[in-house]
């Protein structure tokens, strides 16, 4: 009777786990479930050796405005008017990045070619249905960086993380924070926007509290409006119900 080794205890300290997984072929040959097994195992290793440490990222912001009735009026002088897209460029687009202060801001540039070249997943079906599109054109243009900032650093693992992600949420935050304290833009469809920005940023880095907060602020403020059916552009429509 063959002798039989004693098992080693995995849970030793210093004792790693093995996957074997057979490859036959060249890649072109693998079959998808092999491929997609080679790609989570590789993933795993990325992020086992580069964990995500979470950053404070909550941020106050003051909804009295919307609760109690005590919004600003909206008689604001020239000097305080909020920026809006001007720059014409074809077919009648606006350019974002000067209206909102990005500028020649090439760092800005890459970040939004990467949610809207259409090679992130992640980004595609806001796309698709031209929300994003639509969102440009507002302040969400800020929490929409930020995600692509941080899909690049916590999700692809190809850049390093700078903390960009916060820089422009915060960015988001105040220029929601001044829409929200006047009674001209409190309720207006750029606010629905920004807020439901918002609320897809908070899915993307898996925060479900925040999600529900973002919600919440988007459910009060459609009350303000008269319902759903006040908004009528219908990729606001699709993202809302998306």
């Amino acid at each position: 009777m063959p002798n039989r080794k004693p098992k080693k205890n995995l849970n030793e300290s210093g004792a790693k786990q093995f996957e074997f997984i057979v490859l036959s072929g060249d890649e072109t040959g693998r079959d998808p479930e092999t491929q997609r097994r080679v790609r989570s195992v590789a993933q795993a290793n990325y992020r086992r050796q580069h964990p995500y440490e979470r950053r404070q990222t909550n941020v106050e912001l003051d909804v009295t405005p919307l609760l109690d009735g005590t919004i600003q009026s909206s008689n604001a002088a020239p000097s305080q008017a909020l920026p809006r897209p001007m720059t014409i460029l074809d077919a009648n687009r606006s350019d974002p990045f000067q209206s909102f202060g990005f500028g020649d801001n090439r760092r800005a540039h890459r970040l939004w070619d990467h949610m809207y070249d259409g090679t992130c997943p992640k980004f595609n079906t806001l796309v698709q249905i031209g929300f994003v599109d639509l969102a440009r054109e507002t302040i969400a243009l800020s929490q929409m960086l930020s995600a692509s900032a941080w899909h690049l650093v916590h999700w692809l693992g190809c850049e390093t993380d700078s903390g960009e992600d916060a820089q422009y949420a915060m960015i988001s935050t105040q220029n929601l924070q001044q829409r929200l304290n006047s009674v001209a833009t409190g309720a207006s469809d750029e606010v629905v926007i920004a807020v439901l920005t918002s609320a897809a940023y908070a899915n993307l880095i898996k925060e479900p509290g925040m999600f529900q907060v973002h919600m919440d602020g988007l459910s009060r403020i459609l009350q303000l409006k008269g319902g759903e059916g006040s908004l009528h552009s219908p990729p606001l429509r699709l993202a809302l119900f998306w």
